[in-house]
């Protein structure tokens, strides 16, 4: 840790931009070039993704905690998702209030989340993407999910939600490669419908501990889930 001054506006300042901003990058012996470094490379990044989106490749937790947010405004032509994101994990964590679902606005046009996640072939990583939102109160799963290894806690505490469906397409939805299913839908205490499409499946699947743990918990109608995709229930440690 750098030394603590009083006084020095001078080194007050050089002790906020060692100790306290990016703060993961250490400064030793008064070398601040790895700081500068790392934030020149972060600032470069950012502009790459708004020159040209198809460049970024992490989308993780990048509405995190956006509980107010009501309408995501993009520019005409751009869209979430690029042809090399990898990881979508917590994108939409804790985000929306809930009231009204989330609007994305590209141009004049409105649009929800689902109708704009248009290339995610690429995608690993979709754990705790909409885990704790409240971005809409029906989930229809209408996009690529191919290359995805973990879904863990992917819709877990959407406690808002009533309705998670799958189209019938089956290029879509995809999840022969997925070894993480764990607490997937955890805590949506309010659901009342999951049905899985014809491309669902448990083959791959290692882990489903608590995949449906309190569902519908505060639902007073049955929940209707159609058990015949789940291939390994033994691996569902509780339902």
């Amino acid at each position: 840790r750098m030394k603590t001054y009083k006084g020095d506006k001078l080194s007050e300042t050089l002790e906020t931009l060692g100790c306290i901003m990016l703060a993961h990058v250490p400064v030793i012996k008064g070398n601040f070039n790895p700081k500068a470094k790392f934030l020149a490379i972060m600032v470069k990044r950012l502009l790459d993704g708004y020159l040209d989106p198809k460049k970024v490749d992490d989308l993780s937790y990048m509405f995190e905690n956006t509980e107010s947010l009501k309408t995501i405004e993009f520019i005409e032509g751009s869209n979430f998702v690029t042809p090399i994101a990898e990881t979508m994990e917590g994108m939409f964590y804790n985000c929306g209030k809930g009231d009204e679902p989330l609007k994305i606005k590209r141009g004049t046009n409105e649009y929800s989340v689902m109708a704009v996640l248009s290339d995610t072939s690429s995608v690993k990583n979709m754990s705790y993407m909409f885990a704790h939102s409240r971005v809409v109160n029906q989930f229809k799963l209408e996009f690529k999910t191919n290359s995805v290894t973990t879904m863990e806690g992917m819709f877990e505490g959407c406690k808002d939600v009533s309705k998670i469906t799958m189209t019938e397409n089956s290029v879509y939805f995809v999840t022969d490669k997925v070894k993480s299913m764990k607490k997937m839908f955890a805590d949506c205490v309010k659901l009342s419908e999951l049905t899985f499409g014809p491309s669902f499946s448990t083959v791959s699947a290692e882990d489903m501990s608590y995949m449906f743990y309190n569902v519908a918990k505060d639902n007073e109608n049955p929940t209707i889930i159609d058990f015949d995709k789940i291939d390994n229930t033994e691996k569902v440690e509780t339902m």
